[in-house]
C-alpha cells in the first residue's frame, strides 16, 4: 500500500519528528509475534499517552492523548461538500446504535471509502508520531479474540505512512514494479529527517529496522558512484534470502527492489528503461 498525499501542515512539522522513536515504536508490534491480538498502552508521564490497538500484529487504529486533530476534522478536509454538522449527526446516531463511524459514513455517501481509508491512515500515523515521543515501555493487553478490522497496517507500511506524512513527501505509484512480481520500497531525501521510507509494497519479509537502514545505505553506494566517475548508478545485489535487489534514483527519489527468482529483475530492468526513455 502506497502513502497517502500529506499535508502541508505537517511537512512543516517534520522537525520534531524523531524517527529513531517511530523505529522502536513499530519494533514493539513487530515482536509481538504472529497473530497477536490486543492492546499496546503507553503510559503518559514522561510524554502522550494513548494506545495501539494490533489485530493480527498489524496496526487497526492508534490514538494519542493531546492529537491537535480528529478523525472527523480529517475527512471534513479531505470532502468539499461534507460539513461538521453532517459528521456530529452521524456520530450521535452511531452511538445509539453502536454501528462503526466510518461505515455509517460510507453507507450514507457522505464520504467515499478512499477518503475513509485516508483519513485512517493519516491520523493512526499522527497518533504513532504522537506516541513514539513517549519514554515509558510499552503495556501489552492480549485479546482473545481480534477485532476484526477492515483496514490494518503492517508496521513496516505504517513506517512508510508516517515518514510521507512527516516528511511532506508524495508516494509514487508502484504498480508498474509490483505487478511484474517484484516488492519495492521507495525512499525520499527530507532536510531534517534524511532519507526515510515514503512507499512500500509486498515487503513482508522485511523488518522495520532494515527498510529504516536500507534506504541511507543504498544512497551512499550511489554517492560513492557519482564520486568515482560523475553519474549515478543503478546498484544490483543479490542478498541472503536469494532475492535480488536493483536500486536507482529518479525523480529525487530512491528505488529499492527486490526481486524473487532469475526472470524477474530483467522484467524489472526492461520497465525501469522504458520509463526512461
Amino acid at each position: 500500500m502506497g502513502a497517502p498525499q500529506p499535508s502541508a501542515m505537517h511537512a512543516r512539522n517534520s522537525s520534531v519528528v524523531d524517527m529513531r522513536g517511530v523505529v522502536q515504536l513499530l519494533e514493539r508490534v513487530e515482536d509481538l509475534g504472529p497473530g497477536a491480538n490486543g492492546t499496546l498502552f503507553l503510559d503518559g508521564a514522561s510524554g502522550p499517552g494513548g494506545a495501539v490497538f494490533v489485530d493480527n500484529r498489524q496496526i487497526c487504529w492508534a490514538a494519542g492523548r493531546g492529537q491537535s486533530r480528529r478523525l472527523t476534522d480529517m475527512l471534513i478536509e479531505r470532502s468539499d461538500t461534507l460539513s461538521r454538522d453532517e459528521v456530529e449527526e452521524v456520530i450521535r446516531a452511531c452511538r445509539a446504535s453502536e454501528q462503526p463511524i466510518g461505515q455509517a459514513l460510507v453507507g450514507s455517501g457522505l464520504v467515499t471509502a478512499a477518503q475513509l481509508e485516508t483519513a485512517l491512515i493519516d491520523h493512526t500515523s499522527e497518533s504513532l508520531i504522537a506516541l513514539s515521543r513517549s519514554s515509558a515501555a510499552p503495556r501489552w493487553v492480549e485479546h482473545r479474540n481480534g477485532f476484526s478490522p477492515r483496514w490494518r497496517l503492517a508496521p513496516t507500511d505504517a513506517l512508510a505512512h508516517v515518514a510521507a506524512l512527516a516528511a511532506g513527501i508524495a508516494a509514487p505509484n508502484v504498480e508498474w514494479i509490483t505487478e511484474v512480481g517484484a516488492a519495492v520500497v521507495v525512499y525520499g531525501r527530507s532536510t531534517s529527517l534524511g532519507i526515510v521510507p515514503v512507499a512500500t509494497s509486498g515487503t513482508d519479509n522485511l523488518g522495520v529496522r532494515d527498510m529504516a537502514e536500507l534506504g541511507p545505505w543504498i544512497a551512499s553506494e550511489m554517492d560513492l558512484g557519482r564520486a568515482i566517475d560523475g553519474e549515478a548508478r543503478n546498484v544490483v545485489l543479490n542478498t541472503a534470502a536469494g532475492l535480488a535487489l536493483s536500486a536507482w534514483s529518479e525523480d529525487d527519489l530512491l528505488y529499492a527492489v527486490f526481486c524473487p527468482g532469475k526472470n524477474v529483475l530483467p522484467r524489472v530492468l526492461g520497465r525501469y528503461l522504458e520509463r526512461r526513455r
